[in-house]
Order: structure tokens, then C-alpha cells, then sequence
């Protein structure tokens, strides 16, 4: 059999529009990918743009930018449950547990004013704005008590 009688057969012309679907097949496989990537890439562009990239590490916003059940290693929100000096232990709305640790370079404000820690007082809401150890306890260098929540 010839070259020439080959490519004029039926298994030749078979062959071909095999390789033919497959090659369509794999261009639009290609397509997809492609434009995925680029709905994917504007999203988070979108994303980071409207946010203020507040989910950033490095944005201010960062320590309480997350999941109710995570535990956040560069601060904490929650009541007060234990104040045994120079610890506090916070209970967040998730129920986690908090230690923190105030130092004598640790700022406590009562909302604008400069507070002591005779005003860490149980059942006072604070904000708390540190640095995390290896025993995840948290280094406090701001604490914010918060006022009281008006159902409480």
C-alpha cells in the first residue's frame, strides 16, 4: 500500500478526525482554564480593592479579621472572666479563652481616656491589641475596656 492509497482510506480519514476532536477538544479544555484564571484574578482583585484590603496581615484591621472559632494570636475581644495581675483571662463570644499578659509598657485606655489596671475590672468588655509568645498567650500593648453593651 501506497502513501497515496493510504491517505485516501477510510482509516486514514478516521485518524485524522480523531486527532482533529481531540485538538477542538483540547482548545476549548485551554479556553476554559484561561478564562477561569481571569474571572478568578479580577475577583480577587475586586475583593482586595473593596476591602480595604482589610484581610491583609499587615492591615490594622488584621487581628479581627477572622473566623468566629479561630483563635486570634494578635489580639482579643471578650469579657473579662479572671484578672490575676499581670495576667488577664478574656472570654471571646465563640467561648475561647484569652490570656493577657500587661506589661509595664502596655497602654490601657478606658474608650479615650488613659486607665489603670485597678479598672480591669470581671465583666468589663475589652479590646486587646498584642504580640502572641510560644505558650499563646498574648503580650498586650493596648487594651481598650469597652463600654458596657446595653443589654448587660
Amino acid at each position: 500500500m501506497s502513501f497515496k492509497e493510504f491517505t485516501q482510506s477510510k482509516n486514514f480519514s478516521r485518524i485524522i478526525s480523531t486527532i482533529g476532536a481531540l485538538l477542538v477538544a483540547l482548545i476549548i479544555f485551554q479556553a476554559g482554564i484561561f478564562v477561569g484564571y481571569r474571572v478568578a484574578a479580577f475577583s480577587i482583585n475586586w475583593d482586595n480593592a473593596h476591602n480595604g484590603n482589610a484581610r491583609d496581615p499587615r492591615s490594622i484591621f488584621a487581628p479581627f479579621d477572622r473566623d468566629a472559632d479561630d483563635m486570634n494570636p494578635h489580639g482579643a475581644i471578650g469579657e473579662i472572666i479572671s484578672v490575676h495581675l499581670p495576667s488577664v483571662m478574656i472570654k471571646g463570644s465563640s467561648g475561647n479563652e484569652s490570656i493577657i499578659l500587661i506589661s509595664s509598657t502596655t497602654s490601657i485606655r478606658n474608650m479615650r481616656n488613659q486607665a489603670s489596671t485597678s479598672d480591669l475590672k470581671i465583666g468589663a468588655d475589652i479590646v486587646t491589641v498584642g504580640t502572641p509568645d510560644e505558650q499563646g498567650q498574648v503580650h498586650a500593648a493596648l487594651i481598650r475596656i469597652m463600654p458596657l453593651s446595653p443589654g448587660r
